[in-house]
């Protein structure tokens, strides 16, 4: 009775990490990536020892003790699986939130040659401030910042241009841009230079260090 129930409350568990880690397997979680090894191993094991538990358990007397094994094996896995699950919720419960983020402000590197790609998903954003990367060029996904109403660049000293013309017209909502320790990028912005003028064309209030866009 005592070997039915260890071997019952196994297949429970086994059920449990078989459903949990089809759904979890594949996500690339970085601080777990050796536990899902360990734990696609313990999985494998348990479904092969299970094919014929109920055979060595009438056949063989030792089984309890095994099956106990068997046990331990499979709530430890079943415990890395709710860590896991735990933090698959957590970070989706985050990205939510930054999803729905009005105001954000990101420190890069001057060996930081490119924007996190996932800044382009955050469309609710109205106030964006970049500080400190070393980009050259700012990326057009910028554009899908739609609700996008200021924009301030810091420190970022090998910027020399703002997304394309087409891409900065798409920010119609965009009222305010403003450059601070962004040398290349201001001097595309002075007499007799024209690269940068037409994107620039429907923002109401520009400024580049202390100054309104006006003086240069």
């Amino acid at each position: 009775m005592a070997d039915a129930l260890v071997a019952a409350s196994i297949q429970i568990v086994l059920e449990k990490l078989v459903s949990a880690t089809t759904d979890v397997i594949g996500v690339a979680f970085g601080g777990f990536k050796e536990e899902l090894e360990k734990l696609k191993g313990s999985v494998a094991m348990i479904q092969a020892v299970m094919a014929d538990a109920e055979k060595k358990q009438v056949q063989n007397q030792d089984v309890q003790l095994w099956l106990k094994r068997l046990e331990g094996v499979a709530f430890d896995a079943d415990n890395l699986l709710d860590e896991i699950n735990y933090e698959f919720l957590r970070r989706r419960m985050e990205t939510q939130n930054r999803l729905k983020q009005k105001r954000l402000s990101l420190v890069g590197q001057p060996q930081s040659d490119s924007l996190p790609v996932q800044l382009q998903y955050l469309t609710s954003l109205t106030a964006l401030g970049l500080h400190g990367f070393g980009v050259e060029v700012l990326p057009d996904w910028l554009a899908n910042l739609a609700s996008l109403e200021e924009l301030r660049l810091d420190g970022c000293e090998k910027l020399q241009h703002l997304p394309s013309t087409a891409a900065m017209r798409r920010l119609t909502k965009l009222k305010f841009l403003g450059s601070f320790g962004c040398s290349l990028l201001e001097k595309n912005f002075t007499p007799g230079a024209t690269s940068e003028w037409p994107k620039i064309f429907n923002i109401s209030h520009i400024q580049f260090e202390d100054k309104p866009i006006g003086a240069y």
